[in-house]
């Protein structure tokens, strides 16, 4: 079942129902909707190429197959452009804080943004650098003015950014399987997931 297309009202009342309803029995929902999935499911199933890839609450799966946190740095202005009574001098400042951020989160945390646009910045930040950013958040808060910044979010990833983490790897899989890509193992012991190659004399 999936309650996309309907209107907003309906679909909350079809939610409600579904709630209702796990009260006083196990229900099975399928869906393509992850929104929908994260809401209702108490458990949650994610298949890919005809495999079961991932089963467990939706906080553990997010856990387990997360790509990082993300951050949005929204900065202060107009999102319709230059504001009337904005010079040349003002525009170049607004890009210079653009610049500035970038520095600060590329020598802090080593990486670079997902998206940007004029009036923002998207970052994703693996989970691996957790253990930095009550400090780095904390430093950025102090910089706010100075960077120009007007408001910072950060979030968990989604269980749709999950969904999508577990079908690459289940892509990949199935074009190793399939004899479209070759794992390589270099002189380092690393080893090299590449579309497969002939080679010739």
């Amino acid at each position: 079942m999936q309650t996309t297309g309907m209107d907003p009202i309906t679909r909350r009342h079809v939610w409600d129902i579904i709630e209702n309803a796990k009260k006083e029995q196990a229900s099975i929902l399928t869906t393509h909707s992850m929104e929908e999935a994260d809401i209702l499911g108490d458990h949650v199933a994610i298949m890919a190429k005809g495999k079961l890839r991932c089963i467990g609450t939706s906080i553990r799966s997010k856990s387990w197959f997360r790509t990082g946190f993300v951050t949005n740095v929204c900065f202060v202005g107009s999102t319709h452009g230059q504001s009337p009574g904005m010079n040349g001098d003002a525009v170049a400042s607004k890009y210079d804080h653009h610049e500035t951020v970038k520095q600060f989160f590329k020598s802090h945390l080593d990486v670079i943004p997902k998206e940007e646009s004029k009036m923002f910045l998207t970052f994703i930040i693996p989970h691996e650098k957790e253990g930095l950013l009550t400090d780095f958040f904390s430093e950025l808060q102090e910089r706010v003015e100075e960077f120009g910044i007007a408001d910072i979010q950060l979030g968990l990833t989604t269980l749709e950014e999950v969904f999508l983490n577990i079908a690459e790897n289940a892509e990949l899989e199935n074009a190793v399987a399939e004899g479209a890509m070759v794992t390589l193992t270099l002189s380092t012991g690393a080893e090299l997931i590449v579309s497969s190659f002939i080679i010739l004399n």
